[in-house]
């Protein structure tokens, strides 16, 4: 750590001792202990510890944190072990996430956009970018760990930033424990990712789990962003089965349908 007195700096791009952190803004930089990063930039180590621990403000998983405040440019500190311990459980973190939110972009066709396939757009050839710009992870509030909310088309479209509490981002399997309706376990030991779902909004299958919060919706009402409501209200349900009535209320119009392998075992039967 260099030395940041007025006669040491002259002729530096370092900060004064009595300029403020970059990051707090309430303290100069020689009332607490001192990080100069990798990059070159000085800031209080409390401060940036602190900035790490907090992670995203954001309802959506974002890692925009993880860089310098001033530089943009990752933070590196190896001569400080809590900074050091902390990046190395956010870059776990994130590159699970990455594994992931590939496989969902393949499955989406994200990887043949035009976006990605296009010379001369900001996403030519830089798939892995385009896709953590577009796939959302949000983090359960009831188990902590990351879950799938759907692709950032969805959430904008949703709103979901301006009207969501963290304590509603719910993740699939903590939604069906919290709900404990319908048949969400499957008695063969199929997956629960087999299990299919009422639309929300009508009486169909949903197609897409979006919005953070377990929005189910099949492609029509996925199209309109769940606009209308149209609810069968017990009579002549082409699901014909009883559930609850259609809404915008996860907590109150989710609806586990049962497992899609073992309702295809049982068509198969008959074949």
């Amino acid at each position: 750590m260099p030395c940041l007195e007025p006669e040491c700096v002259s002729g530096t791009n370092l900060p004064f001792s009595e300029e403020l952190c970059n990051i707090c803004y309430t303290c100069e930089l020689r009332e607490e202990p001192c990080v100069q990063l990798k990059c070159g930039h000085i800031f209080h180590a409390n401060c940036i510890i602190e900035l790490l621990k907090h992670k995203w403000t954001s309802l959506r998983i974002t890692f925009a944190f993880m860089s310098c405040p001033s530089c943009k440019t990752p933070i590196e500190a190896d001569h400080v072990d809590e900074i050091v311990e902390e990046i190395e459980k956010l870059t776990l973190l994130r590159s699970e996430l990455q594994v992931k939110a590939m496989k969902i972009a393949k499955s989406q066709g994200l990887d043949r956009d035009e976006r990605v396939t296009t010379p001369g757009d900001f996403y030519f050839k830089k798939l892995m970018l385009f896709v953590e710009a577009k796939v959302c992870f949000y983090m359960c509030s009831k188990c902590d760990k990351p879950y799938f909310g759907g692709l950032i088309d969805c959430e904008q479209e949703l709103a979901r930033e301006d009207t969501t509490r963290r304590e509603d981002l719910i993740c699939r399997p903590c939604l069906m424990k919290e709900m404990s309706m319908g048949s969400n376990i499957c008695t063969k030991g199929h997956g629960s990712e087999f299990i299919d779902w009422k639309c929300m909004f009508c009486c169909s299958v949903a197609l897409f789990f979006c919005g953070g919060v377990g929005w189910w919706f099949c492609d029509r009402c996925h199209s309109n962003g769940g606009k209308f409501i149209k609810d069968c209200k017990g009579k002549n349900c082409p699901l014909k089965v009883l559930h609850p009535p259609a809404g915008r209320d996860p907590k109150k119009s989710s609806f586990p349908l049962g497992c899609s392998l073992c309702r295809s075992e049982h068509l198969e039967e008959y074949d």
